[in-house]
């Protein structure tokens, strides 16, 4: 089994700017992306366009777990 598709934040706007002249399954044909992943970035559209970070990255929130510091004694 392969691992899942990771798309940038600069695809991810493109799609969802593109998605204002074209329909979702136009889209998906053109840019070879899965319907329902474009569709899930148009609900996410308000969080994308909100970012500023790096436009390379995959995810608006980085995965990992927060570092914890211990108190002080």
């Amino acid at each position: 089994m392969s691992r899942r598709k990771q798309y940038p934040i600069s695809t991810k706007l493109e799609a969802i700017g593109l998605l204002e002249t074209m329909s979702c399954r136009e889209l998906s044909r053109v840019m070879g992306i899965a319907r329902r992943t474009i569709r899930s970035w148009q609900h996410q559209r308000f969080e994308l366009l909100a970012y500023d970070g790096n436009k390379k990255c995959n995810k608006l929130v980085p995965g990992g777990r927060y570092e914890e510091f211990p108190d002080p004694p």
